[in-house]
Order: structure tokens, then sequence, then C-alpha cells
């Protein structure tokens, strides 16, 4: 049997429940390239009426998905699991593009989102946007560069790459940001530019803050395809640390290592084109033995998808994965285990969960002994209303408790 998603409980003891899922999260590694599953597909140009376009670095925060579209630009934010959004963003006669947006931390978490600037437009503004989209202050980069991906290395500081000048294309910053009013500066703790040029051949995508390591930040030699370094950086000295290298790779055009990023002591290496690496790691700095590797064939299963990947973000348990995708595909895909709600009315339990997620069998059991769910026989009718799969089920005795299984 596959793996099976998350289990929903019909009672209002929900303190079991929590201990359950609080035990499952304690013991989880990384998922396995067969427990791969569609949790959902997030369609942010069509919710908010515009073009399909590429689908930079989308991250999770604080339960949500940030996700944003490039060219025709826009960006929306959306509950981890559900395809309806919580916000979406595209203000102005000629909206802004953002090749990254993420919330504030600390204390401002829910009060302001931050985006970098934009490649097509080549702008070299950081913009400040309030929780709700709204009210957006652009200040000016540091050396008024056009700033890639970045992330929060502490409450008020970010690190970031740069996509131009290409002179810049090899160097970390590390910029620190203010709020009210909103600035940026550099931050000199590395030296008194505030940045460091890294051993990159050619350029970096993409950098993130480790989990476990949170004193590190990870990342690779980007747009090369012959055996491309990935490594980690101090960030409080700006040390740098030769990791590993992703193998002979293909694709052109945008290509090769995008994402390198630490979650639970495991380190994924992304590319465009070949997959993800997933590593043990022994240390902040030392790599273990291959975990686990989802082949491009195997990404491709399981989204419907067949073009490029721009950008990941990874579940500290590992079990949830954020992707994007080039213009051809528009979106942006959640991988792991779909969502199950229940609710109930008249003595019958009604399921919703994704509508782009169908390859799924429902199970029900009395208990959650193990081996006691098994596949409703007949299955029943499904419909889809605002995005979401329906399923009523009668309530009895042997149907307390339901999950989805994964079915070829």
């Amino acid at each position: 049997m596959h793996p099976i998603n998350r289990l929903t409980q019909l009672t209002t003891r929900m303190v079991s429940v929590a201990a359950l899922l609080a035990a499952c999260v304690a013991q989880a590694q990384p998922m396995q390239p067969q427990e791969l599953q569609l949790g959902v597909i997030l369609h942010l140009a069509d919710d908010i009426g515009v073009p399909w376009s590429s689908t930079f670095n989308p991250r999770f925060f604080d339960g949500f998905d940030y996700v944003g579209q490039i060219v025709t630009p826009a960006f929306g934010r959306y509950p981890i699991g559900s395809p309806i959004p919580d916000l979406m963003v595209r203000d102005g006669v000629t909206p802004k593009e953002h090749r990254m947006v993420a919330p504030f931390r600390g204390a401002l978490r829910n009060s302001y989102i931050l985006g970098s600037s934009s490649g097509a437009a080549l702008s070299t503004t950081f913009s400040r946007y309030d929780y709700n989209g709204s009210n957006v202050v652009d200040t000016a980069t540091p050396g008024n560069q056009t700033v890639e991906g970045f992330d929060w290395a502490d409450d008020k500081t970010i690190i970031h790459t740069i996509y131009n000048p290409s002179s810049s294309r090899k160097r970390l910053y590390l910029t620190d940001v203010t709020a009210e009013p909103f600035s940026v500066a550099p931050n000199t703790r590395w030296n008194a530019n505030g940045y460091i040029t890294t051993g990159v051949s050619t350029r970096i995508r993409n950098v993130r803050v480790g989990d476990r390591y949170p004193g590190y930040a990870y990342y690779g030699d980007g747009n090369q395809n012959n055996n491309p370094n990935f490594y980690a950086v101090n960030l409080a000295t700006g040390a740098e640390t030769l990791l590993g290298n992703a193998g002979t790779l293909t694709g052109g055009g945008s290509f090769g290592v995008w994402t390198v990023l630490e979650r639970g002591g495991y380190l994924y290496v992304q590319t465009t084109d070949n997959g993800i690496q997933v590593y043990n790691m022994t240390s902040a700095t030392q790599l273990g033995s291959l975990y686990a590797t989802y082949a491009k064939a195997e990404l491709d299963a399981v989204t419907g998808y067949t073009d490029q990947y721009f950008g990941l973000d990874v579940m500290p348990d590992g079990k949830r994965l954020i992707i994007g995708t080039s213009a051809l595909g528009g979106v942006v895909f959640e991988i792991g285990q779909p969502q199950l709600t229940v609710s109930l009315s008249a003595g019958e339990a009604l399921l919703s969960w994704p509508s782009s997620v169908n390859a799924v069998a429902i199970q029900a059991a009395p208990s959650l002994s193990p081996g006691a769910f098994s596949d409703i026989d007949p299955q029943p009718n499904i419909w889809v209303v605002e995005k979401m799969n329906k399923a009523s089920i009668p309530i009895d005795t042997t149907a307390r408790f339901f999950r989805l299984r994964k079915t070829p």
C-alpha cells in the first residue's frame, strides 16, 4: 500500500490527534521517491486573472505558501495545502515584478511583506507591503543593484543575491532592513563592503538560511552544467565552505543548480532539469551520505508537468515541498500529503480536499489501531465546489476516522 495522508478524526477529542501528529513529525525524515505525492496546485495567474508566466522562488512561512510570478507580475499567499488564496497582489498601472517575496520576521511577521527587485525591468529597489498587500513603499537597494533571491539571516537582516549588474552575480550581500520608515543599509559584520565574493564560477540564483543550522546559509553555482559546486557560508564571519557538487547536469536558458537549502539536518540541492538531491548532513559544513534522489522524471510524474523547475522550499520535517515552474507551467506545486478536512452534518461526514488531487482512494476505520483502515467500497461519489473535491459518507461505528490513500 502506498503512503497515506493525514488522519482525520470525527470527534471533539483533538488532543490525542495532536499528540499523534506531533510524534509523527518528531520522527520525520525526508520523503523517499515513492512517497512523493501531489498535495495541491496553486494557480496564481488564473486566480488573479492574468496570463501565465514563470513562478520563481516559492516559500513556506508561518503556515502559508508565498508565491510570485515574473514577467506578468503578481504575488500571492495561500494557506499551506489550500488552492484558495488568502492574498493576491497585482497593483498599479505597471505592476511590480519581484523575484521573491517573504513576510518580515519577528514581531513584524504579520505586519509587512518584503519584495525583491525585478529582473525584467531591472529595477533597483526593495518593496515593502502591508501584510494585506496594500501601501507599497520602495527603497533603493545597496549600490542600486537588482536583487534576486533572499532570506532572513535574523529578524532585521537579509542575505541576498544579485541579478544585475552581472559583475555582482558571484557575490552574497548582507543587508539590514528597517521597517518603519522603510529603508535598507549594508550590514558590515563581514567587512566594510557588506558582501563577499564567493567561489561560484558563474552566478548564484538563490540563498537560504539553515533550519537546524541557522548560523549558516546555503547556495550553489547556477547556470553551468559541469559539476556545479554548492556551498555553505558562515553568517557570522562570511567564511565559505565547499560542500560538494551536483554532477553533470543538462538544460539550457535558465538552468543548473537553483536552490540549495538545509531542512531538518538534510541538504536539498534542486536543479532546473535534473531533479533534487537530498543528503544527510553530519554538521553545518559537512555532508553525509546521499539520502534520496528525486529524479526529474519522478517529479514530472507527480506534477504532470515536464519543463523546468524554478525554486524550491521544504518544510522542516521533509514531508512537504513547494516548487516553482517555467512559463509553460505557470503554477506552483505543493508535493506532500493532500490536506483532508471533515465536517459533520445530519449523520454524514463531508470530506474535502484540493480538486487538483485525484489519484487517491478514501479509507475509513473505526479506530487508529494499526491495520484498521480499509478502502471504502464502493468509493463515494465526488463533486467539486470552489476548487475542492467533496465526498459525503454516512457515519457509523466502522467509519470514525478517514484518510486518503495514494493510488497509481
